[in-house]
């Protein structure tokens, strides 16, 4: 499966773009997704974590094979989940960029746009409004899933159908929702580009997904019983998904997000727009892209009028938007073959370019003003390795609602925290229980949760209030350092206790 390269020069050239991109890009750890990924790979070691928080058993729902194997992995070789990320995320930026040489190289047939074309893929950009970006900043499971995406499309490319369900089938085993995406739009290209092989390679590749899905479908069901999933999602239930969960909804997408759709479309749009004006023929990998478009294009319809029109309750989940990443990815890839006709002005040998790109990675890096490992604050780590070390597991925290990750290096159950509304797709209980927390504590700027104690606590019980220094707080104080302070509730919760 990995992408053929001529030497070990390739190899070399881009685990050292895949650095410098890293570098210079950023890489975070205990931010955005992963202060919901985190506590499921800890509690997933052991089960005596978090058993008061309402994340469990709901966040099941996320385990797949390839959680279990890097919480088997962590256990046995890395011992900690940083290293286990950075591993991780290193691994699957290098292959990448190898995978997108190739598939570049077999789009434009042209060496220095496949050079090029990882140029695009250092910064992040933003697919519209579906919360995706172009590459990670983080290590989370469809951040590897983007290799394996370079690798079916040239599977796609070279017409080797059955390679590119198995790949696909391996998606499936790290992030089901991109494995899906891609299934329906690979096999739209299918059905149109080649239709006399279509039925029975739509049946092999079905019959492997099945196979593959029995996999990890069970602990799905155990975490998200179809009973809780009506065909069609209730108005209650809908408008919560549609307070937290924009990016699910087309119609709610911003301007901005718009606009950064359209603006990462016009290179491929563009380009095809071209050959048809000038009466050029469409080669095959040229039809590919086309009708990945299409594809997409269809497949957005359905969004709208899936959770619009027609709310349906196992569609939503889907964010069928996110199927944009493909034509985005091709797109990008159609900007490194344009900029390469500029570039071969200049006359310059494989060799020299791919040390001229270098040169650039290493000037961006130590001209740019931002730090390249993005953290939580130290005062915040600094807060919750205190709870972690003096109080037991049987412990509940209340946070500030729009702070995040307290989780993470507590190891310790909070009553609930902004980020955690990501999961009402999966349960109409979920949601209302998210939305009477987010009514309880207030916006982020009055602090009214401090004021709330006492219903806060009547409906979440907790034994401990963490907060900024700045607020005030009329709890005796067992903690502070220069930005937070952990307070101790009256009555504690049954078995919590602190430790000396």
């Amino acid at each position: 499966m990995l992408p053929k390269v001529k030497s070990i020069k390739h190899l070399v050239y881009w685990g050292i773009f895949a650095f410098l991109a890293i570098l210079i890009r950023g890489y975070g750890y205990g931010l955005g997704d992963q202060v919901l990924h985190l506590p499921l790979l800890y509690r997933l070691e052991d089960a005596n974590l978090y058993p008061t928080d309402s994340l469990f058993p709901l966040i099941f729902s996320h385990v797949t094979p390839f959680i279990r194997l890097v919480v088997f992995l962590n256990q046995t070789v890395f011992k900690d989940y940083f290293t286990t990320y950075f591993v991780f995320y290193f691994l699957g930026s290098w292959l990448f960029f190898l995978g997108l040489y190739k598939l570049t190289y077999l789009i434009t047939d042209d060496k220095t746009a496949a050079l090029l074309s990882g140029w695009f893929f250092i910064l992040p950009l933003h697919i519209g409004g579906t919360a995706l970006t172009t590459v990670e900043t983080t290590f989370v499971p469809r951040h590897l899933t983007n290799f394996f995406l370079i690798l079916s499309l040239v599977a796609l490319l070279q017409k080797k159908y059955l390679r590119l369900f198995f790949i696909n089938a391996v998606i499936l085993l790290i992030h089901p929702i991109t494995a899906v995406l891609l299934f329906i739009a690979t096999t739209f290209c299918i059905l149109v580009l080649d239709k006399q092989r279509f039925f029975l390679t739509l049946l092999k590749g079905i019959g492997i997904m099945l196979l593959i899905s029995i996999s990890f479908l069970p602990d799905f069901i155990r975490a998200v019983p179809a009973s809780r999933l009506p065909l069609l999602m209730p108005e209650s239930w809908l408008e919560i998904i549609k307070l937290r969960n924009t990016y699910a909804f087309p119609l709610l997408w911003t301007f901005k997000g718009w606009l950064s759709l359209i603006l990462l479309l016009i290179p491929i749009a563009g380009y095809l727009g071209w050959k048809k004006h000038t009466g050029r023929n469409f080669n095959y990998a040229d039809k590919v892209s086309l009708f990945l478009l299409v594809g997409a294009a269809f497949i957005f319809v359905g969004q709208i009028l899936f959770t619009s029109l027609l709310p349906l309750t196992w569609m939503i989940p889907l964010q069928l938007g996110r199927v944009w990443q493909i034509p985005a990815t091709l797109s990008l890839i159609y900007l490194a073959w344009i900029l390469s006709k500029m570039v071969k002005r200049f006359s310059l040998t494989q060799t020299q370019l791919g040390l001229l790109l270098i040169g650039f990675l290493l000037i961006a890096y130590f001209v740019k003003d931002k730090v390249w490992y993005q953290h939580q604050s130290s005062e915040w780590i600094e807060t919750q390795r205190w709870a972690q070390r003096h109080t037991s597991e049987d412990c509940t925290f209340l946070v500030d609602f729009y702070s995040q990750g307290f989780r993470v290096f507590s190891q310790r159950a909070i009553v609930g925290e902004y980020k955690d509304g990501t999961l009402a797709f999966y349960s109409s209980e979920f949601a209302q229980d998210w939305y009477q927390k987010y009514n309880l504590f207030g916006d982020t700027k009055t602090h009214r949760y401090m004021n709330n104690l006492d219903k806060i606590y009547a409906n979440y019980p907790f034994s401990f209030v963490v907060s900024g220094i700045s607020i005030t707080a009329n709890l005796p104080p067992i903690y502070k350092n220069k930005n937070y302070g952990i307070y101790e509730m009256p009555i504690k919760e049954k078995g919590c206790s602190l430790r000396v």
